[in-house]
């Protein structure tokens, strides 16, 4: 089995997703079931295959069902087959989450949000640089040592992490700035425009095997 293309191509047949975001979708779960220590020589040297995508899509697309749906049943059951947790856990939704929670368990797998601006709460509080740069070490596969409310980290702790996010272009715009998108860590996100279908499903299309009535009494 050729995974990616395959998973990609059910990928888009069930949930109706333009083809590019599939494959990077697909693309994103296989290396998140790798680890740090896989790796493609290139000019500049050895390069992790961990990968950020976000897809950019009006609301009411669906963006975070295909996880829901999908991706996490098969991390979870092949988790338990690599007997470790694949999905990072709700604690890391703050950086001083995921350092806590990599001091203590290690950091190795995905990062699932909904909406990828949570991602970047601390720095919406004013320390916008700084944030951004902790997270720029994340991807490059670091936390370099610091101190949370909880532990201090003296040497600096070795990560993996994926990360696939879904935003609303405007919202995310407003938010982040776009100077996040000219410097270090936004050019670490691969970011994908939904290009798939505009209309609303027709209700035999939502609810495929119901009688829609039926839902209603």
């Amino acid at each position: 089995m050729d995974f990616i293309p395959e998973f990609a191509a059910y990928l888009k047949d069930k949930h109706k997703l333009p083809d590019m975001w599939a494959l990077k979708v697909s693309a994103t779960v296989y290396a998140s079931m790798l680890d740090r220590h896989v790796w493609i020589q290139t000019f500049r040297g050895p390069n992790r295959l961990n990968v950020w995508n976000v897809v950019l899509a009006p609301s009411g697309k669906g963006k975070s069902v295909v996880w829901d749906l999908d991706i996490i049943p098969i991390l979870i059951n092949v988790g338990r087959r690599l007997d470790r947790s694949i999905i990072l856990p709700s604690v890391a939704s703050s950086f001083e989450g995921l350092t806590d929670w990599a001091n203590e368990y290690g950091l190795k797998g995905i990062i699932l949000r909904d909406e990828i601006t949570t991602f970047f709460k601390e720095s919406r509080a004013g320390y916008t640089a700084t944030v951004q740069e902790t997270y720029s070490k994340l991807y490059d596969g670091w936390i370099l040592p610091r101190a949370t409310r909880t532990v201090r980290i003296k040497s600096p702790i070795p990560v993996y992490v994926n990360l696939l996010g879904g935003a609303t272009p405007n919202y995310f715009y407003d938010q982040m700035g776009a100077e996040f998108f000219f410097q270090g860590c936004g050019n670490r996100f691969d970011f994908e425009l939904w290009r798939g279908k505009s209309d609303s499903l027709e209700p035999s299309e939502m609810f495929p095997d119901a009688n829609v009535m039926d839902l209603y009494r």
